[in-house]
């Protein structure tokens, strides 16, 4: 199909990923039009230099993200962006899912904890909108998901919600320290006399070592984990790149927890959290997380956000409650297309919880396999 047809409005500038040449990844970021265009970031070596100077970026508008999304699952990446004076005037990532058994459908983006759209003002989104509703109209999406909801939320009701937790860093470490709550305080100093160490790595063994501790906390809480595929190219775009970090708390040199952070701009993310259950008593986890906190702080970075965590899950929103963090409420909103409106979602924790008591009895080379084939389809 002519993709310059499905949206004549605009002159197209996403070409195919797997189409371009290696010379033509080196170009410099094109010229534009004053009108909303579609861009592949991943072809653009500028992409990110412009994302710093626009408002209020995060790691997931990044060039590097787009990349780990398309080389781990063949997602087609396809950003509505507006460029003036060198910085995104509008810009709302999304990516094309092509699944035969899902569907075709828009994610904005896949995988993702959250991702705001980047607008100069409401009208600049609402022009962006109408030209993302025509355009998934014309390709045959089933529909689109915002992960976000500022913009979108006068549109139609939010299809599923959850909490966002974040910290201000722009303080000295005793004051972020006394922020805490009690607990969380104890547990760190429990950690710290307990003959932890801690490891901070941009190389792949430790990308490597937190992966089996992924696959152990995945079958703990009855879920395939994702594929190795996945975070080694997480290691590839980002973490090589400056963009990541993995924090690991070892006892005796045996990884206990470790998490992959994420870091953009002045904003550092917790992405993926893994433990060894049978040592929770040493607290790995909280010194871990003290420790990524401290590290981004020295580094002068202003917020350190938690991610997203389900309403119902009790248990991790005490922990990130724990850390004297902001607590929000974040909306995922889906557009249907048959239906031509937002849809109200709604989830039967009974199916979920049958489908956890499944996967905890499966043994973790069979829950890979499945997490390799199964996560492709569900973005």
């Amino acid at each position: 199909m002519n993709i310059s047809k499905a949206w004549p409005e605009i002159e197209f500038l996403e070409v195919p990923y797997k189409n371009i040449k290696s010379s033509r990844l080196n170009r410099s970021f094109p010229s534009f039009q004053k009108d909303i265009d579609i861009i592949n970031p991943v072809l653009h070596n500028d992409w990110d230099k412009i994302l710093l100077s626009s408002d209020h970026p995060s790691f997931f508008h990044t060039a590097a993200w787009a990349n780990v999304l398309h080389d781990s699952y063949g997602y087609n990446p396809l950003y509505l962006a507006c460029v003036e004076n060198n910085k995104f005037d509008i810009l709302i990532p999304f990516m094309e899912v092509n699944s035969l058994l899902t569907g075709k459908r828009g994610i904005s983006l896949p995988f993702t904890d959250f991702c705001p759209a980047l607008c100069a003002d409401e009208s600049s989104f609402d022009h962006a909108f109408q030209k993302i509703i025509r355009y998934g109209k014309k390709v045959g999406w089933k529909y689109i998901e915002f992960r976000s909801g500022d913009n979108v939320s006068k549109y139609g009701p939010a299809y599923i919600s959850f909490y966002t937790h974040q910290l201000d860093l722009n303080r000295d470490h005793e004051d972020i320290f006394r922020s805490f709550k009690g607990n969380t305080r104890r547990n760190i100093r429990k950690a710290e006399k307990s003959g932890l160490s801690i490891e901070f790595s941009e190389k792949l063994n430790a990308v490597k070592n937190f992966y089996k501790l992924h696959c152990i906390t995945r079958k703990r809480h009855g879920v395939p984990p994702q594929p190795f595929k996945f975070f080694k190219n997480i290691h590839k775009h980002a973490i090589s790149k400056a963009k990541g970090i993995v924090i690991t708390a070892k006892y005796e040199n045996r990884p206990l927890a470790s998490a992959i952070f994420f870091y953009f701009g002045k904003q550092a993310i917790y992405k993926y959290g893994a433990s060894d259950f049978k040592y929770q008593a040493l607290r790995a986890n909280n010194l871990v997380m003290w420790e990524a906190i401290k590290y981004f702080s020295k580094r002068q970075f202003i917020t350190f956000h938690f991610g997203r965590t389900e309403q119902g899950n009790k248990g991790l929103l005490q922990f990130k409650r724990g850390w004297g963090t902001k607590e929000r409420l974040l909306n995922y909103y889906r557009y249907d297309f048959k239906k031509n409106k937002f849809l109200k979602g709604s989830c039967d924790s009974k199916y979920k919880k049958f489908f956890n008591l499944i996967m905890q009895k499966l043994p973790i080379p069979v829950l890979r396999v499945i997490g390799a084939l199964f996560y492709p389809h569900v973005a």
